[in-house]
């Protein structure tokens, strides 16, 4: 899949939902690590893009809210293909999993991913929202500093 994206260069594919793709890049202006979400097809459904525009505009309202995924911007591409941009690193939880890599992982990090989580859910609980899909795909870990983010608020 090539993709271009509004001042982002593209560096590689993170993740693969059932209709969005997690893109790892950088920010050409700035030079920031960026994390960008966008639908999968060229041509997407129309109610396609408005859960993402949705998705977009409920993290601008939860935005501040100790850990869950900041949004920057929303940009769009292609055929009205939206994309929402984070200034964030890392990757999902399942991906750690999947690698086999948690099987190193101490009691305390394991714990403190699990404490992020549940603090970041109370967080938007406090702001009247919730999230309705909890899993590891949807928990963002960022390994330079063990920070763990939510994200993926497309049903919530």
């Amino acid at each position: 899949m090539t993709l271009h994206i509004s001042g982002c260069e593209i560096e590689r594919e993170v993740e693969t939902y059932s209709k969005c793709v997690l893109l790892a890049g950088r920010d050409l202006a700035r030079g920031d690590v960026v994390l960008i979400k966008t639908l999968a097809g060229a041509y997407p459904d129309v109610a396609d893009v408005r859960r993402l525009q949705r998705e977009f505009w409920l993290l601008k309202e939860l935005d501040g809210a100790n850990g869950v995924l900041p949004v920057t911007e929303m940009v769009f591409h292609g055929s009205g293909n939206p994309a929402i941009v984070s200034r964030a690193s890392g990757l999902p939880l399942s991906h750690y999993i999947q690698t086999k890599r948690t099987s190193t992982w101490s009691l305390d990090r394991i714990v403190g991913i699990v404490l992020q989580a549940t603090r970041a859910l109370a967080a938007i609980h406090a702001k009247n929202t919730i999230h309705k899909n909890l899993a590891p795909a949807n928990i963002l870990v960022d390994d330079s500093d063990w920070t763990a983010r939510l994200m993926n608020f497309d049903i919530a």
